[in-house]
């Protein structure tokens, strides 16, 4: 059986924009997200430019217990109390 393979041409600029929309679209579903702002960083040599995405959440603040964010992420006490203590000490 033959294939019909066919080939596009598209211009980095037109992929990023499209890269760009879909990374929005994707995003302006979501409630807790408030700000999209997305910027491209260049590459060095042949590598491409990355593109940088900064998200704002919000949302109702909510006192979560160690063993509630333990079995709502699915990862172990002993973690979940060593990224708490982690994330408590960069305030």
């Amino acid at each position: 059986m033959l294939k019909h393979i066919k080939t596009m041409k598209i211009s980095e600029i037109d992929l990023e924009e499209k890269a760009i929309e879909a990374i929005q679209g994707c995003l302006s579903g979501i409630p807790i997200v408030n700000r999209v702002n997305i910027k491209k960083e260049p590459g060095s040599g042949r590598v491409s430019p990355d593109l940088l995405v900064d998200l704002e959440i919000v949302g109702p603040k909510k006192n979560w217990k160690i063993q509630e964010l333990s079995n709502e992420s699915e990862v172990s006490l002993g973690q979940t109390s060593n990224i708490k203590k982690l994330l408590t000490d960069r305030e």
